[in-house]
Parts: C-alpha cells; sequence; structure tokens
C-alpha cells in the first residue's frame, strides 16, 4: 500500500513526506564506501543506505517537490541521472518501510492497517518457521555452550559424510524395494 502523500497530481508535486525524527542514524565505512545505517527505534529494525541515497533521504523534511529532490541530487552528484519516477518509488518504499511520516489527516488509519498487517506477517512466520521460536527473557547461549562438548562430535566431518552415505544406502534400498511399498 503507498502512503497517499507519495502520490501527487502531478510527478513533481509537493512531498508532504518527513523522516522522523527519533530514528538513529549512524554513518559507517564498508567496502571503502560511506553508508548511513538507520535505526528504527520503534519497529528494531536497521536498514542501510549509500551516501548518494541517504543524501535524498535528508531531504524529506515536507516542503521540497519530487523536481527538486531530482535537481539537488544531480547537482550533488553530476554524472548520477535519476527520474521524478524512480523517486516516487523509493519514497514509497521509505513510507512502506515506516522511516517517513505524513503530517495530514487520516494517517492513523493508514499506520494501524500497516501495524496489522506487519502483526500478522509475524504471527504467520513464528507457525511456519521452527527456527525462528524466540522466548523472551530466555538467552540459550549459555545452554548451547555447555552443550557444546558433549554434542561436537555430530558436526565432526567424519560423522557428517557418515551420515550422508548411510541416507544414499537408505534413498537406494527404498528406490530398489518401490514396488513393495505399493
Amino acid at each position: 500500500m503507498v502512503a497517499p502523500a507519495a502520490k501527487t497530481e502531478d510527478r513533481g508535486g509537493l512531498l508532504r513526506l518527513k523522516l522522523r525524527t527519533d530514528l538513529i542514524v549512524q554513518p559507517q565505512v564498508y567496502e571503502g564506501q560511506i553508508h548511513y545505517v538507520v535505526k528504527d527505534p520503534v519497529g528494531m529494525r536497521y536498514f542501510r543506505f549509500r551516501e548518494e541515497v541517504y543524501f535524498i533521504i535528508q531531504r524529506l523534511d515536507g516542503t521540497r517537490r519530487l523536481k527538486d529532490l531530482k535537481e539537488e541530487y544531480e547537482q550533488e552528484f553530476p554524472p548520477q541521472q535519476v527520474t521524478i519516477e524512480e523517486l516516487a518509488k523509493f519514497v514509497a518504499q521509505l513510507s512502506e518501510a515506516g522511516l517517513v511520516h505524513v503530517d495530514r489527516p487520516g494517517q492513523g488509519k493508514i499506520l494501524y492497517k500497516r501495524h496489522r498487517k506487519n502483526k500478522l506477517k509475524r504471527r504467520l512466520m513464528q507457525f511456519t518457521n521452527i527456527l525462528y521460536i524466540k522466548l523472551p527473557g530466555i538467552d540459550p547461549e549459555r545452554l548451547l555452550t555447555r552443550m557444546l562438548p558433549y554434542f561436537r562430535w555430530a558436526f565432526h566431518p567424519i560423522t557428517v559424510a557418515a551420515t550422508v552415505f548411510l541416507w544414499i544406502m537408505a534413498l537406494l534400498w527404498l528406490a530398489a524395494h518401490y514396488d513393495t511399498f505399493l
């Protein structure tokens, strides 16, 4: 669902989107380039943006038009070009991620729908992925560290090879006696 503020009369129209003020931004050097890691303290999610992308994000103050963003971006990073459609899609993605908000009536309903959708998605993930189970207040690190000396042998290359060999033998036996099971 695209936020209504990302839809403008003409694609160069005024953006009413503003970057959330509670976001925590940390510049980091990654692979020799500056990236900006944005932490969403409410959703406990992290986003990493290249310097050029963060340049656009910083300018989402509710007063600029897409045309203005395009001109500022192309002036700051001369060889690179960006279309207004690309900017509109990017701004819509930021809105979906919850990194920007809209200062206009009716946004509470949109935010509530997004919250319900995300909550449903998280619950579905919990039931469909047994490895996703999280028990609040329990850190399994100590238990797993204590168990490691007793079960380390299970991860030894010889044990893994023997297990794979047994599985292959079982599948071959099953294939050889397939007609017995029909």
